[in-house]
């Protein structure tokens, strides 16, 4: 598994999710365009709804890189992936408040 380069946020409590904040996990490696554009979709939302959001960089592990180099950024809400490639930041919205979008 990759080594998660960065978790930011907390784990208070989110009264849509089950008394705990959910888990985003961006698939990323640098120079990524695409990557930051999500990136920054993330912390806007971020601002305004708690969630814990951790960014895995797949150039730390062979398999993730292979799986996802042509796909990244890859983004998941805990553990079920939301989306590739981008983000609309209206259905993460969704996504976070339990209304899943998945791949």
């Amino acid at each position: 598994m990759a080594q998660i380069s960065s978790t930011i946020g907390n784990d208070d409590t989110h009264p849509t999710h089950c008394g705990k904040s959910p888990i985003v996990t961006i698939y990323t490696k640098e120079g990524c365009h695409l990557c930051e554009i999500a990136y920054s979709v993330l912390l806007n939302v971020q601002s305004r709804i708690p969630f814990v959001l951790k960014e895995a960089d797949i150039t730390t592990d062979e398999a993730l890189y292979n799986k996802f180099k042509f796909e990244i950024p890859v983004i998941l809400v805990d553990g079920k992936e939301c989306f590739r490639h981008r983000i609309d930041e209206d259905q993460f919205v969704m996504a976070l408040s339990g209304q899943t979008r998945t791949l």
